[in-house]
């Protein structure tokens, strides 16, 4: 940890850092001769080795030693420090452990007390990846670890799992491993006392994302019917650049029945002390709601810069969360501690029922709210409301339905093309063109600022198909750019914290132009055309459990028009062509047909667009040379116009929060 010191110190400051970094240190003779510096010349070397043989520790303790005697200089210390900064790393003396010929684990670079997970990476002779490799027994509970994080693979906001096998241990025998992406950033404990000492100000912006990406998590964890059951600061990781949160460690997760709120507990108690709820002491059920008690202690840690809400005594918290008595929120660091107490009283809830579920946390005015200014930022009424984003040809305009307000950009000359795909994600607007190139710029600004991003790996054609999900872009299916185009299955997701495009199992049939629409942490793909430019009407569903495309049931009517799909927050999914309109319910894999043939004046009509905005949904249809906005009526399927312009004629709709 950094701390400051006076000049005259440099020296005992350099030895307690060759000190911290001896247990990665195993061969004296050679850190001594790379350490030119260190003022040992090698006949003083050779001393020291033959006088303490094979121990090593006595060795370094003796180097230490002759050092101090030699009064090494502060331009030692400046030279010696990377060395030793190398060493602590573990890019020297390393001891590989090979693991099913693909993937090499550090043996001298543990990343947990336990010594169970461990730095490796990915061999590879060009791009060698970092990895994190868990060894276990091979055993029905880890099992249960590894198919779990298969499950959970697709969210920027939980550790992914690469790969997981057997191996055989000449002691043990049958083992297996599991090996995962790797978070420079170390664990969040680490993260708040490195702040903490280092006086580091209190950053409202970055404070709220965090909480914000942990709810994120605990959400799409949810969503797939797994309770972690061990959520604390240590199983919280971070990116590189520390800014992007993970929940990582599994070991103790369970999966919920279908069906059911709730599980046993068992005979070990879940959890770690000190972050456990209530009712983990008190009864053998469990349920999302602990986790979200847990979640809630974390949150707490993260917005008070490490403390508990149960005081200073880590003795005492498993006696005080039991007994519901001695918490204490008061060392919030938020501007905004109304609403930060409020909400995390909510968590922090005595009784399971009475706590909010993730979805609602996400709907808190905390995380809704831009961190800007958080407690003087006053708006109008409707101000808040989502808008249309609806571009063609390089111009870019926005509607909101709400006030039937417009503001637009000046056409843009930049962009290398006009047959693109718009999506909006973390207020950004994404523009995706035919031939791969990928542009951003946040969608709020009176005037776009355009970030040229990595290209896309596969060739998708025009207008590629293109959906949003738990922090990633999906693009899926399109066509060859050859003059007879061919479908194309080819999937692939855009992660924008690292800018990089990662290929997915590709989709069992080719599809120009599919219908895509994402929910429930799956990714759905309908209908589209085949080689042969006819019709398709089945879909798919990409399964994280088996990082496999499964088939859904058939539309129940062949689409001839483009499709165009949205989602509303009932598990429905809206697939529009033509004049027909085609209902998804993802719970029960079933379809039903609605028809707007009689709502409408005129015979001659077609579907647009389909768009979901505040959990309404709006048509753009057609008719006569004229193009006009509808709101649909999900209850009674009637539509009702909005309003009638021109500019809602556009290649491609996305929407986004004003």
């Amino acid at each position: 940890m950094a701390r400051k010191y006076p000049s005259d110190r440099l020296e005992d400051v350099f030895q307690e850092e060759i000190v911290q970094a001896f247990s990665k240190i195993v061969n004296f003779k050679r850190f001594a001769r790379s350490s030119a510096g260190l003022c040992l010349d090698q006949h003083e070397i050779d001393h020291i080795v033959e006088d303490h043989g094979e121990s090593v520790e006595e060795q370094k303790m003796q180097m230490l030693m002759k050092w101090q005697q030699n009064s090494g200089s502060a331009a030692t210390v400046t030279k010696i420090r990377a060395i030793v900064r190398g060493y602590k790393a573990g890019d020297s003396n390393k001891e590989y452990i090979n693991v099913d010929g693909v993937y090499r684990a550090f043996g001298n670079r543990p990343l947990c007390g336990r010594r169970h997970v461990y730095r490796g990476e990915q061999m590879s002779e060009v791009t060698p990846r970092p990895v994190a490799i868990k060894f276990l027994d091979f055993n029905e509970r880890n099992l249960q670890e590894a198919k779990v994080l298969l499950k959970l693979a697709l969210h920027p906001n939980v550790v992914s799992l690469i790969h997981s096998d057997v191996y055989y241990d000449d002691t043990f025998g049958k083992r297996m491993f599991i090996v995962m992406e790797f978070c420079h950033g170390g664990n969040l404990t680490e993260f708040l006392q490195s702040r903490e000492e280092m006086r580091v100000p209190f950053d409202d912006n970055l404070a709220i994302s965090f909480a914000q990406q942990l709810v994120q998590g605990l959400q799409f964890i949810h969503q797939n019917d797994v309770i972690h059951r061990d959520l604390k600061p240590d199983n919280i990781l971070l990116s590189l650049d520390k800014k992007a949160l993970k929940i990582a460690d599994f070991g103790v997760s369970k999966e919920l029945r279908k069906g059911r709120s709730y599980t046993d507990q068992g005979i070990a108690r879940a959890g770690s002390d000190g972050y456990r709820a209530p009712e983990t002491y008190n009864n053998d059920e469990i349920s999302k709601k602990s986790d979200i008690y847990s979640m809630g202690l974390v949150i707490y840690a993260v917005w008070s810069d490490g403390k508990h809400p149960f005081g200073e005594d880590p003795d005492g918290w498993n006696l005080y969360i039991k007994q519901n008595q001695n918490r204490d929120l008061s060392h919030l660091h938020l501007s905004d501690k109304t609403r930060a107490n409020n909400l995390l009283k909510k968590m922090l809830q005595f009784e399971p029922k009475k706590r909010p579920t993730a979805d609602e946390l996400l709907d808190e005015k905390l995380f809704r709210r831009s961190v800007k200014n958080l407690p003087n930022r006053t708006t109008e009424k409707g101000s808040n409301e989502n808008e249309i984003i609806l571009s063609r040809d390089g111009k870019f305009f926005f509607y909101k339905p709400a006030t039937k307000k417009w503001r637009q950009w000046k056409e843009i000359k930049r962009l290398s093309t006009n047959l693109y795909s718009i999506v909006t994600m973390n207020d950004y607007l994404y523009v995706l063109g035919e031939n791969g190139d990928v542009y951003r710029t946040k969608y709020a600004d009176s005037e776009p600022k355009w970030e040229i991003l990595s290209n896309m790996i596969c060739v998708h054609g025009y207008f590629p198909s293109s959906v949003t999900m738990n922090g990633y872009i999906y693009v899926c299916g399109g066509r060859t750019s050859t003059t007879h185009s061919r479908p194309v299955g080819s999937v692939e997701r855009y992660n924008p914290t690292i800018n990089e495009w990662q290929e997915l199992e590709s989709m069992n049939v080719g599809r120009k132009d599919p219908a895509v629409v994402a929910f429930g942490g799956r990714l759905y793909c309908f209908g589209g055309k085949d080689e042969n430019g006819d019709c398709l009407k089945s879909g798919e569903v990409f399964e994280p459990e088996c990082s496999k495309w499964k088939c859904t049931s058939p539309m129940l009517l062949e689409m001839k028009s483009s499709l165009y799909a949205a989602k509303s927050n009932d598990s429905i999914s809206y697939i529009v062509g033509g004049q027909v309109l085609q209902c998804y319910d993802a719970n029960n894999n079933t379809w039903q047909e609605t028809s707007l043939k009689n709502q409408l004046s005129v015979s001659s009509w077609h579907f647009e667009r389909i768009i979901s905005l505040d959990n309404e949904i709006y048509f753009i249809i057609y008719a006569q040379g004229i193009y006009s906005l509808y709101k649909f009526d999900r209850n009674t399927n009637h539509v009702e116009p909005v309003e009638t312009d021109e500019r809602f004629w556009a290649n491609s709709v996305a929407v986004g929060q004003s």
